[in-house]
């Protein structure tokens, strides 16, 4: 699984006005559809997160499509919404292990995600553990 968030959303919000704030989440949310197969699920995971459900991936690939979509948002949402700052995500990667709780790899994702914001922002993390 991936948690990915966009980048200083809040600040890129307030400066640019809640409509261009709704094209920004519109856009990802479409660029990280079409960049996942027709199996993977694409979710909103609260304000400015997302999260991307795929089954049968182990983490190498995983992370492969975490930075694939990590480049495809920025490119893609800059463009099309001709803003003048791009946008960025930031993404954690985990394993759902099939003895453990759901919980604990949102956890893992989650860690992983922080540890990305914490080291610069946009970038892919993958939990260690």
């Amino acid at each position: 699984m991936v948690i990915g968030d966009i980048d200083q959303f809040k600040a890129f919000n307030d400066d640019f006005g809640h409509a261009a704030g709704d094209t920004v989440l519109r856009l990802t949310a479409e660029t990280l559809a079409t960049h996942t197969r027709a199996t993977d699920t694409v979710a909103r995971w609260g304000g400015e997160e997302f999260v991307l459900l795929l089954p049968e991936t182990d983490l190498a690939a995983a992370r492969v499509v975490a930075e694939k979509c990590r480049l495809a948002v920025s490119a893609q949402t800059s463009a099309q919404a001709q803003l003048p700052r791009a946008v960025t995500m930031t993404l954690g990667v985990s394993l759902i292990r099939p003895d453990e709780a759901i919980e604990t790899a949102i956890a893992r994702a989650d860690t992983a995600l922080y540890e990305g914001k914490a080291s610069g922002r946009n970038r892919v993390v993958v939990s260690g553990g």
